[in-house]
């Protein structure tokens, strides 16, 4: 009874400051000075050091994928709707979910023990003493790159999974390059796509604010940037299923979409 007192308590107090930090983002982000070098260097830093595991994830779940639904299809002779599945499969929870996971523990750790270390070598009070504000310094900075590069790596997984996808198709399944993109870039309606991408915006910002705020509320000594890294991959993942829960929820029960079906 005391532990879930405790858990409960502890979700209160995550609550509380998850939205009180995104509501100094929000209101800190249209304020000057606009720390353009910053975000751009942020942005490079998380799109370089994750490329590599983004295209090795695209084209490994391309090709595994591909084949499990191949020959799976092929025993009631209907491989011909592979491109279909895998694109719709890309869309909607391939490039737009696993692949976030990925990068919560890629980018999410990064931030957190960056910003755990600031405030352990008083970084962020020598900011404060300046009269520099860490959320406009440090927290937006990361916050926006996450938000820009997170969707862009997601569509990448996407593309790149789907041509690896035809490639398979072609070598095992004898099914013709061109004719398999045409038909997996006809299947899903535009709606579908952007609904695909909305999801990936949501989840970076997920993704840097846990992210951020562990890193802020961090206890003293070094040991507590490891745990800090990790509660902030645990409740990042967390949010991510549920956003995605009540996201998907939401578009199959109030958006009309078509197309799937031809």
């Amino acid at each position: 009874m005391n532990q879930l007192i405790i858990y409960l308590n502890d979700s209160l107090n995550f609550i509380k400051d998850f939205s009180s930090l995104s509501c100094s983002v929000f209101y800190q982000v249209f304020k000057r000075p606009f720390y353009y070098r910053l975000i751009i260097q942020n942005m490079y830093d998380f799109s370089y050091r994750s490329l590599f595991i983004v295209i090795s994830f695209a084209i490994s779940v391309g090709m595994v994928v591909t084949l499990h639904i191949g020959y799976s299809l092929e025993k009631y002779g209907a491989k011909i709707y592979v491109s279909k599945v895998m694109i719709l499969s890309l869309l909607s929870e391939i490039g737009t979910v696993l692949i976030v996971f990925i990068l919560a523990g890629k980018i999410g750790a990064g931030i957190t023990s960056e910003i755990a270390s600031m405030k352990i070598s008083e970084q962020l009070d020598a900011l404060r003493a300046l009269g520099v504000s860490p959320i406009k310094r440090v927290i937006i900075p990361k916050v926006l790159a996450c938000f820009f590069i997170i969707p862009i790596l997601c569509v990448l997984v996407s593309a790149i999974g789907l041509l690896t996808s035809a490639y398979v198709g072609k070598v095992y399944l004898q099914l013709d390059f061109v004719n398999f993109l045409a038909r997996a870039l006809l299947t899903p309606p535009l709606e579908f796509f952007l609904f695909g991408v909305f999801k990936t915006f949501v989840f970076s910002f997920f993704i840097a604010i846990t992210s951020c705020h562990y890193g802020l509320n961090i206890g003293k000594g070094s040991y507590e940037v490891g745990q800090s890294t990790m509660r902030a991959f645990v409740v990042s993942f967390m949010l991510i299923i549920f956003g995605d829960l009540v996201l998907t929820s939401i578009y199959y029960n109030f958006i009309h979409f078509g197309g799937l079906s031809h």
